[in-house]
């Protein structure tokens, strides 16, 4: 793996792990927690599907 393609592995991350405490957040304030834990769920498959990519690469 290159230099190039770590960061744009790094700047994907970043982007999820954000997008992941809007989601916390959102619904907090609209008290929808089975729906936070659902899409936690569905963001650790995304992980695993995406560090399983980053493996074969």
């Amino acid at each position: 793996m290159n230099e190039s393609e770590f960061l744009s592995w790094g700047t994907v991350l970043t982007a999820a792990g954000e997008f992941t405490k809007t989601l916390l957040l959102i619904s907090i304030r609209l008290g929808y927690r089975n729906f936070y834990f659902k899409a936690l769920f569905q963001c650790k498959i995304l992980s695993i599907l995406l560090s399983s990519l980053m493996v074969f690469s």
